[in-house]
């Protein structure tokens, strides 16, 4: 499995727009260094174009139908099991419209990390930080106006208002120790039925600069070390 990272625009309002893009800056700077594949940001205008990567929120997508019928590279929310499939499904029908055998190996699943020493360290550094915010602030509040909050559950009985920064932390989230994203990640991986690369969300984290390289440096070395050699093709 590779792994890399996409970089939201999740600058807070009081952020300088200079300090803001030099801490992006800097954060490609140091995913380069420890040797994440990719980082994706924007949309390119040079020709020729790079790879082109579609992501899609809604279930069934008619984008990643799209992406799969043009050889895109699809790019998921990792959300509950019927939400993820959705999306697979999405991709294969529109590769067999395209004449095109769709591959895993393409397909990025997007979710967010957090790691540290320990679970109760990584869990405060998530919920109580800019993940914590962004999600709490703006993210969690958009999903009810899409009717779409139910493909965060991991179980149909949770109420909506149980969806919580807390509550991704404890069931979405790969948060955690080494060991316990390791995990997590596992398991997200076979809920999935595998795929190529894992993207993880970058924030606005110059406020906590050195909890969230700890997070990549954890990440990098003590977790994906162990899915080198992981194929889903």
């Amino acid at each position: 499995m590779k792994y890399g990272m996409f970089m939201m625009p999740s600058h807070p309002p009081e952020r300088e727009l200079y300090t803001a893009h030099q801490w992006d800056l800097d954060c490609l700077h140091m995913a380069d260094e420890l040797g994440f594949s990719e980082a994706w940001i924007g949309e390119p205008y040079q020709k020729p174009h790079p790879p082109i990567g579609v992501a899609s929120v809604s279930i069934g997508s008619e984008t990643l139908k799209i992406a799969g019928e043009r050889g895109f590279i699809p790019m998921s929310l990792a959300f509950n099991q019927d939400y993820v499939i959705s999306h697979w499904d999405a991709i294969a029908e529109g590769a067999a419209r395209g004449g095109r055998i769709p591959k895993r190996s393409d397909w990025r699943i997007t979710r967010d990390v957090w790691v540290a020493d320990s679970d109760d360290e990584a869990m405060d550094g998530a919920v109580n930080r800019m993940l914590g915010r962004v999600w709490g602030d703006y993210l969690l509040p958009l999903f009810p106006a899409f009717g779409l909050t139910h493909v965060i559950k991991h179980e149909s009985s949770v109420p909506d208002e149980a969806v919580t920064p807390e509550y991704m932390a404890e069931h979405v989230w790969l948060v955690g120790s080494p060991d316990s994203v390791e995990k997590r990640l596992l398991s997200l991986y076979e809920m999935c039925g595998g795929f190529g690369t894992l993207l993880t969300l970058i924030y606005d984290n110059i406020d906590t600069q050195k909890g969230c390289k700890k997070s990549m440096n954890l990440f990098d070395k003590e977790v994906m070390t162990r899915f080198a050699e992981l194929n889903p093709d």
